[in-house]
Parts: structure tokens; C-alpha cells; sequence
């Protein structure tokens, strides 16, 4: 009942506010057998520790890989015992709830080799942009709770406060045939007939959702995984992807993931503004960025400020550019470029009449004044070596 429920909740906090005495071992069996369940009211972020526990720690999970990559190949040590791999679906869909508690839907992807109570656990994760200031990530997992005898569903692997569950043991959650019973705001469970659980006939993640259902997509210091760079790059060298805004504004790319993208951008339609800031690019890396201007007609804008190219970068970007009919903007503040490296651009301008504008302040020039008064003789670009007095953020 609510008074019982209020209760609760003032022993609860009153517990919190007294010093407590050192539990005994026959205190903690004795409470951790008559634990229960709670509903949850919200989709809380989940604690470090809690998303510690659902990459392979905490009580009841197992990690039967080093993390690295989901094979059996890559194990530190042991044998893998196969049987615990899962036979079923690697991607499940949970469907079907409206209003309150509709975060349970969507697509959840098999956690490979982490498990409670002997059977996989599966995460849902979305991602929510918030404008410049960059995306958050929030995560639901599906797991199997053997001592409640149900599926459920929560914030974090084994939690006691669920947002959902359905009672019944099998070993697939697509198998569920019992009705999902879902958290209410006053945290009690309703029986929702409409939820179903089953297997995803088109396996795509909530990451690639997210991707497919927005025009501009800002990773601001998201620092994505590989395999999130590859389902980006397949999204990019898709002849359906609508992105045009992309930015990997301090993401630390790795030369793997940087070839990835460059892969993906040379023959993409979509992006007109592309945003590489801060990603520790060096001149080899500035040498992929070049081959995806060779043949990329679409990108408008590119910023690769605060990175770390010289004068060997800068060459390779100019010859891309001498070719290149549709960029209109490139940012290269804030690198070590010198003079060398400036006059290979500056040559370049010679030939490049598409280019309006080149920012090329805060590098290493001494003689920038002198080339961009050569550069005026022959160009409209804005050939920029001097912070103007209001900077851009570009």
C-alpha cells in the first residue's frame, strides 16, 4: 500500500542517517536471502561501478574474453568453455511500451561472453545530443535473473531496482511468452500486454539509429569505440545516409579509426561540414584527410584545428586541394605548421579559386604576414595568419 510504501521509505532514509554496526556474515546471508526486487521509477544513468560490472565485473557476471575483441582467439588464458556461448539471437527488440517507462524499447545487442546466471546479458544504448556541448550515452540491459525466476530489465547487471521484468525460465529472451510487467513513477509494477521481446528482423543498433535519424551528429568528446567508428564509416559510405554536420570534436582517434572514416568519406554524398578538431592528427594522418579531398565533392567545411600537423601535412593537403572544386572552408589553427609548410598551401591558391577562406594562425609561421600579402595578389581566399579579434570556434 502507499503508507506502507511511505514507510518503508522513511526507515529507509532513517537507516541511512545512523551509524551503522559491522555486519556479520550471518547478517548479510540472512539479508541477502529475503532481498527483493523494486521497480524503478526512472532509467537512472548508470554508476561506474555499475557499468564496470555490465563490461564483465561485479557479482554474477563472467567475462570469458579479455575485452579486446569478442573472439575466442583473443582469451589472456584458460579455454573457453563453448557451451556458455549462446545459441539465440545476437540482437533481441523489446517493443511496444507507451508513455511512462518507454525507455525499455529498442534494440539490445548480446553482450558476448558476459553472462548472469549462466545466460547472456544484452544492452540497449542510446545516445542523446545536447546541442555543442556534445551527446550522452545512457544504457538498459537485458539479463536473466535466476533467482526471481524472470528476465529483466535495468540500469545496470543484477540490479534489485528493475524497470521492467517477465517471470518464466528460458534460455532466449525472444522465447518470453509471459506478460512484461513494467515499472510505474510509483514504483509499483502494471501488467503490459503490449510489450513483446523477439528477435530483431533488421539488425540495426541504436547507435546506427541515432545516425540514420539525425541530420547533425555531434560525438563532442565521446572518444568512440572502434567498432562505433566502423558502424559511423558504414553509415557514411551508405547511398542512404543523410548526415550533413558531422563532428569528432575531441574524440582521440586512433590512425585505425582515422583511415576508417577517411574510407568512408571519399565517395560520401551527405556530409557538407566535417569537424576533426583536437583528434592528435599528424602529417600521416593529415595524408588520409587529403586522399578523402582528392575525390570527395561534397564537403563545404573541414576543421582540423588543435591537431598535430607540420609542415609535411600541410603539403599533402595542399596537393588534394589543387584538384579540389567544392571545399569552401579549411581550419588548420592551433598545429605546428611553418613557413614551409604555409608557402605550400600559399602556392596552392594559385590554382584553387574555390577556396574563400584558410585559417592558418597559431602555428609556427614567421614570415605569415609576408605571404598573405602575396596571396591577395592572386586569390579571394581569406588567407588567414593572424587571429582576427573575434575568434571562431571553428
Amino acid at each position: 500500500t502507499a503508507a506502507t510504501a511511505a514507510a518503508a521509505t522513511a526507515a529507509a532514509s532513517s537507516a541511512r542517517t545512523q551509524p551503522q554496526a559491522k555486519e556479520q556474515p550471518e547478517q548479510r546471508r540472512s539479508r541477502k536471502k529475503s532481498s527483493e526486487i523494486t521497480a524503478a521509477a526512472t532509467a537512472p544513468q548508470p554508476s561506474r561501478s555499475a557499468q564496470k560490472s555490465a563490461s564483465g565485473g561485479g557479482i554474477g557476471a563472467v567475462r570469458l574474453t579479455n575485452g579486446a575483441e569478442d573472439s575466442f582467439w583473443d582469451l589472456t588464458d584458460g579455454v573457453v568453455d563453448k557451451s556458455k556461448f549462446f545459441d539465440g539471437a545476437t540482437v533481441v527488440v523489446v517493443s511496444g511500451r507507451a508513455g511512462f517507462g518507454d525507455f525499455i524499447n529498442g534494440h539490445y545487442q548480446a553482450e558476448v561472453g558476459v553472462f548472469h546466471d549462466d545466460l547472456p546479458t544484452y544492452k540497449h544504448t542510446y545516445t542523446i545530443t545536447t546541442g555543442y556541448g556534445g551527446a550522452t550515452k545512457r544504457n538498459m540491459f537485458l539479463y536473466y535473473a535466476a533467482k526471481e525466476n524472470a528476465w529483466a530489465i535495468a540500469s545496470s547487471i543484477g540490479s534489485k531496482t528493475i524497470a521492467a521484468y517477465a517471470t518464466g525460465h528460458v534460455t532466449r529472451p525472444e522465447d518470453i511468452q509471459t506478460v512484461w510487467r513494467v515499472a510505474t513513477k510509483d514504483h509499483q509494477f502494471v501488467d503490459d500486454p503490449q510489450v513483446q521481446c523477439g528477435v530483431a528482423t533488421s539488425i540495426v543498433s541504436e547507435f546506427r539509429q541515432h545516425l540514420q535519424q539525425n541530420r547533425e551528429v555531434n560525438f563532442f568528446k565521446e572518444k568512440l569505440s572502434i567498432e562505433e567508428v566502423e558502424e559511423l564509416s558504414e553509415e557514411l559510405s551508405s547511398s542512404d545516409c543523410q548526415i550533413i554536420r558531422l563532428k569528432l570534436y575531441y574524440n582521440e582517434l586512433n590512425f585505425r579509426q582515422l583511415r576508417t572514416l577517411a574510407e568512408a568519406l571519399k565517395n560520401n554524398h551527405s556530409v557538407t561540414h566535417l569537424q576533426l578538431r583536437d583528434n592528435n592528427i599528424d602529417d600521416d594522418g593529415a595524408q588520409l584527410v587529403a586522399q578523402v579531398l582528392k575525390t570527395n565533392t561534397t564537403l563545404q567545411m573541414l576543421s582540423l584545428r588543435d591537431n598535430n600537423i607540420g609542415d609535411g601535412g600541410a603539403r599533402w593537403l595542399a596537393e588534394a586541394l589543387r584538384s579540389n572544386q567544392t571545399l569552401k572552408g579549411l581550419s588548420l589553427r592551433d598545429n605546428i605548421i611553418g613557413d614551409q609548410g604555409a608557402v605550400f598551401l600559399s602556392d596552392m591558391l594559385k590554382v584553387n579559386q574555390h577556396l574563400k577562406g584558410l585559417a592558418l594562425y597559431d602555428n609556427k609561421l614567421d614570415s605569415g604576414k609576408k605571404l598573405r600579402k602575396a596571396v591577395a595578389k592572386y586569390s579571394v581566399c581569406s588567407f588567414e595568419v593572424k587571429a582576427p579579434s573575434s575568434s571562431s570556434s571553428v
